[in-house]
């Protein structure tokens, strides 16, 4: 097992992971608050979801830059590893533009909206399997194991 670090890995890819995950913790919690009758907290959530899920589009981007630096060409071509990492990126990109621009349109009104809830938190949880399995892809690569392998499983990479 060939494993693989390079030094944009740390900070573009660690640290950029929190923030998508943040927009997602921040979009279930509010979803959570209103179920739970809590709709002025869950209004309070609405301008840091709006930043976070803008944050995510960036981070994502920065990630995805990063790796294409670290590892041009070939690897894409060769590797399903990194191919399928492309791929979930790009989606996790526009998971979270969706999730940005129903924020956007909707602002609070969104925790009114039992439609505009429902695609916020489907596309929360998508955005946190997406991320769970890019790392998951990721510490195989760099470890050689993950404790994610199932999602390995389902992406029939082992």
């Amino acid at each position: 097992m060939i494993t693989l670090y390079t030094p944009w890995h740390s900070i573009g890819a660690h640290f950029g992971v929190g923030i998508p995950v943040f927009a997602s913790v921040l979009a279930l919690t509010g979803i959570l608050g209103k179920v739970f009758g809590k709709d002025e907290f869950a209004k309070k959530l609405t301008l840091p979801l709006h930043a976070f899920a803008f944050l995510s589009m960036i981070a994502i981007t920065i990630a995805f830059a990063g790796a294409l630096i670290d590892f041009p060409g070939l690897t894409f071509k060769v590797s399903p590893f990194f191919r399928t990492k492309v791929i979930l990126a790009i989606i996790a990109f526009f998971v979270y533009a969706g999730m940005y621009y129903t924020v956007m349109l909707k602002k609070e009104d969104i925790w009114k909206s039992g439609g505009a809830l429902t695609y916020l938190g489907i596309l929360a949880l998508i955005g946190l399997f997406l991320i769970s399995s890019l790392g998951a892809i990721g510490g195989y690569l760099g470890k050689g194991h993950t404790v994610l392998i199932f999602v390995l499983k389902f992406f029939n990479l082992v």
